[in-house]
């Protein structure tokens, strides 16, 4: 198993709260094999129950702002979080949006304003937020559906090997899309 395909295990593992034995990840050959292990593992209903992480996390942050002076109709998934935070009446943005969303990290501690390793803008902040911290957008006792699990699965493959957004979920991890 190469360093890319580690990465994405040990993403998944992160992010779901779950440990993926050596043997299962080297079965793991695409995106729906990866959903059905960890949706068994997770106890994850079928179908399209529960409503979109990112739809959550966007509308979280979005509240986050509003209430810190910032004006509904500025928050879009392509404004640039310099101009965000610029515009927050509040000098601790990150801690109000960390309490927001129940998170206890957000991307680089310092600054959002141009590092490769931050997201600059807001949809990239709430894909971030759903491929880091999905669990920080569920409700107490809520399920994961099979639907978020393969949203979240999706994201870091994604984020760890610039996978195109609608590769499909049987395109092999090696042969098609490039995993080391």
């Amino acid at each position: 198993m190469g360093l890319d395909a580690v990465e994405i295990v040990m993403g998944w593992e992160a992010a779901f709260g779950i440990t993926i034995a050596d043997g299962e990840a080297f079965e793991l050959r695409n995106t729906r094999m990866a959903v059905d292990l960890i949706a068994g593992k997770l106890g994850a209903g079928g179908g399209a129950a529960g409503s979109c992480l990112s739809l959550r996390a966007f509308n979280r942050l979005r509240g986050a702002f509003v209430d810190n002076g910032v004006s509904r109709g500025a928050v879009q998934p392509l404004t640039q979080l310099r101009h965000m935070l610029t515009n927050c009446t509040l000098p601790d943005a990150r801690a109000i949006i960390r309490e927001r969303l129940g998170i206890s990290k957000l991307p680089l501690p310092g600054s959002w304003t141009g590092s490769f390793l931050s997201p600059g803008t807001i949809g990239g902040l709430v894909d971030w937020i759903v491929s880091n911290q999905p669990t920080a957008l569920f409700s107490p006792g809520e399920k994961w559906s099979r639907a978020q699990v393969r949203q979240v699965v999706r994201a870091i493959v994604i984020v760890q090997i610039g996978a195109p957004p609608d590769y499909a979920d049987e395109a092999d991890f090696v042969d098609e899309l490039g995993l080391n």
